[in-house]
């Protein structure tokens, strides 16, 4: 066997520190592939499009660095108002507080997920913030919502909001991100999933077809008493987004507004 020079381990160790100690493009690209491939997973567990999946994820948490565009999953929507953490217990730590300080609505993780609405759905917040629980329930919500409609893109518009003008806006941020190149990298690009984690395999056996607008509606309580509908999830599962125009997803700019 020969023998590497010390110029080369060198160069070998400096490429493993900037694997290991978060250089930002390589970040960048690590957390939006944790989105991204639960994203896929969940989608063909569930039955759903991918691109679907994709899009929620990239519209709801898009977050640009150094010319990296992709979802985050530490980001958390409070009033309106989105964090991106750099890490997860960053993140939950502010979730945490928001809760003590008795806000109860608010979105966390890759696909946003409301506390007030989708919470009880999680034994507790930090679940919301693992990825792929969080897809998972993102992608039987909206599989839940095509079979009411019979059309992803509408589906995908109640998944943000039941107010036609926010779900109207929202379909539309969708549809661009479906052509975005970001897209495009979660496409194919992600390994087969495995075998369940024994989290995923309890939250999927307790969320079977047609369980999360049931969980919605006793959500909401007093809020669809006399027929009135089901609160999607501007009001649910990813209010974040809905207050910006197209504009902001070509240029890369955050997408959170005020929803609802």
């Amino acid at each position: 066997m020969r023998r590497l020079n010390s110029g080369v381990i060198c160069a070998i160790a400096v490429a493993v520190a900037l694997l290991l100690t978060g250089h930002p493009d390589r970040a960048a690209a690590t957390e939006a592939d944790l989105c991204r491939a639960a994203a896929v997973e969940a989608a063909a567990r569930r039955g759903v499009p991918e691109r679907f999946m994709l899009a929620i994820t990239l519209v709801e948490t898009r977050r640009k660095s150094d010319g990296a565009v992709g979802p985050w999953p530490w980001t958390v929507n409070v009033a309106g108002k989105g964090y991106w953490f750099d890490s997860r217990a960053e993140a939950l730590a502010h979730a945490r507080a928001t809760l003590a300080a008795g806000q109860v609505s608010f979105d966390v993780g890759c696909f946003q997920l409301n506390y007030r609405w989708h919470g009880s759905a999680f034994d507790d917040i930090a679940e919301m913030f693992d990825p792929a629980l969080s897809a998972d329930y993102a992608a039987q919500f909206l599989l839940d919502l095509y079979r009411e409609s019979g059309d992803w893109l509408r589906a995908a518009g109640h998944y943000h909001s039941r107010t036609p003008r926010h779900s109207a806006r929202y379909r539309r941020l969708v549809a661009a991100a479906l052509d975005h190149p970001a897209l495009a990298e979660g496409i194919g690009a992600v390994a087969p999933a495995g075998p369940l984690t024994a989290p995923v395999r309890r939250h999927a056996a307790r969320l079977p077809d047609g369980a999360t607008l049931p969980l919605l509606a006793a959500a909401a309580g007093p809020l669809i008493a006399g027929g009135s509908p089901v609160p999607g999830s501007g009001s649910g599962a990813g209010g974040s987004a809905g207050a910006v125009g197209l504009g902001a997803l070509a240029a890369g700019r955050p997408l959170f507004g005020t929803g609802n």
